[in-house]
């Protein structure tokens, strides 16, 4: 059993004052405007990651090189740049469809 008691002064306030509603309405609207524009550079840079994104399938050349794109120095282990970007797109789109 708890014995603890908690003075009426010290007890939570249900209804903030109005200068801390204020200030809270500020904040969440400072915050929601930076997360707006956060949202409209993410949908700039996926347009032009999707825009830079090589449309035909790579092939490996018989150096291991990966063609068109010329990616000839990736390690085994390395992921393909291409790939990557096409799968970052198709991940923030929700699209099911290959670019």
């Amino acid at each position: 059993m708890n014995d603890l008691h908690i003075p009426a002064y010290r007890e939570p306030q249900q209804n903030p004052t109005e200068d801390a509603y204020n200030a809270a309405c500020a904040a969440l609207e400072m915050h929601r405007h930076r997360a707006d524009d956060a949202e409209a550079k993410l949908k700039d840079a996926l347009r032009i990651i999707g825009d830079l994104i090589d449309s035909d399938d790579c092939w490996f050349d018989h150096h291991g090189g990966r063609q068109p794109s010329w990616y000839l120095s990736l390690e085994p282990w390395e992921e393909y740049p291409q790939q990557e970007a096409k799968e970052l797109v198709k991940s923030a789109s929700g699209s099911d469809e290959e670019n």
